[in-house]
């Protein structure tokens, strides 16, 4: 029997203009739109969204995921983070994005 999915979704950073927070609404809400759609796949076992915004993180209380915060006060490093998410999970199979991936590819796309 093959080992679960674990979806790794990272999504952060916040802008200081009023564009960039406009922006930042607009990526959140397609992470979220993505987020639900790869769960809706059937092949995520185990969902984890790793952020710096804990509002955000907040909002997916509803959602069958796990909130991941970045460590506060760190410099993010991409590679490390995700890294450190792989083996903080023990991910064998890991299907990984970026919250601003969702209007990329359609359902039948990611399934």
């Amino acid at each position: 029997m093959a080992e679960e999915i674990i979806l790794l979704l990272l999504v952060g950073g916040r802008g200081q203009s009023e564009v960039e927070r406009v922006l930042d609404g607009a990526h959140r809400a397609a992470a979220r739109d993505l987020l639900e759609l790869l769960l809706r796949t059937g092949l995520i076992g185990r969902a984890v969204v790793a952020t710096d915004d804990l509002a955000w993180g907040d909002t997916l209380a509803d959602t069958p995921v796990e909130v991941n915060f970045d460590p506060p006060g760190e410099t993010f490093h991409f590679g490390r983070r995700l890294a450190e998410l792989i083996e903080r999970y023990n991910a064998r199979r890991v299907l990984y994005s970026g919250g601003a991936s969702a209007p990329l590819l359609n359902f039948e796309r990611w399934a």
